[in-house]
């Protein structure tokens, strides 16, 4: 007897809608790479903090607390969209059919988070004085 394979049940209305994907994956993308980037502005701190005497409070015109800030925020987000991600894939076929609409929120906090990003990476290229 050969096994016969389920049909996929799932409607169009049940897909996420191909933009929102694309634009999470791209938004996504740039948050790996700028987080990356904020980790290695507080590495490079940390690193002029311990060669120096002097407590430096600023990474160019940039505050500390505003990368470490930015930072905790990122992290935030990450683990927002692991425990959603996990979930998902616990979700029944009904809870399915609004799961685009959590993507497409995390899509617009990554943003978000990339364009402060992108500020903060500006301000510390800024000479101190």
């Amino acid at each position: 007897m050969k096994a016969q394979l389920s049909k996929n049940t799932n409607s169009p209305k049940d897909q996420i809608p191909a933009d929102t994907l694309a634009k999470w994956l791209s938004a996504v993308a740039d948050f790996k790479q700028r987080y990356k980037q904020v980790i290695g502005l507080l590495d490079i701190h940390n690193h002029n903090q311990n060669i120096s005497l002097t407590n430096v409070e600023c990474i160019g015109q940039c505050p500390i607390s505003q990368v470490t800030g930015l930072l905790n925020k990122m992290q935030e987000e990450l683990e927002k969209l692991l425990m959603d991600l996990s979930q998902a894939s616990q979700m029944d076929r009904l809870v399915r059919k609004n799961k685009y609409k959590k993507l497409a929120a995390h899509t617009q906090a990554i943003e978000e988070l990339n364009h402060e990003a992108e500020n903060v990476f500006l301000l510390a290229s800024l000479s101190a004085s």
